[in-house]
């Protein structure tokens, strides 16, 4: 990563993400994203996001619920890992499925 005229390195970090979302939701015709629920574990907590959407391009819609597993440091996210299964994210965050 190239340093952005003397600006905080994690500023630029942040932009490059959200341009990086922002091109990912950029293919979609339509989208919508929705968080249905967060549970609470030891080691961090669980978001159940669910995705709904239509494909600029193909027209193909998709339907997909994945179940991210987040650990927080200061009020801020440290960690992100998307789980496919509700089970193993729970097991994650040392909640039992």
């Amino acid at each position: 990563m190239v340093p952005d005229r003397g600006k905080p390195e994690a500023l630029v970090r942040r932009r490059g993400r959200h341009a990086e979302r922002n091109e990912w939701l950029d293919t979609w015709d339509e989208h919508r994203i929705d968080l249905e629920e967060v549970i609470e574990g030891s080691d961090g907590v669980v978001a159940v996001i669910h995705i709904t959407a239509t494909g600029k391009a193909s027209g193909v819609e998709t339907d997909v619920r994945f179940y991210a597993h987040i650990k927080m440091q200061d009020h801020q996210i440290v960690y992100i890992f998307d789980h496919r299964d509700r089970r193993t994210a729970l097991k994650a965050v040392g909640v039992a499925g």
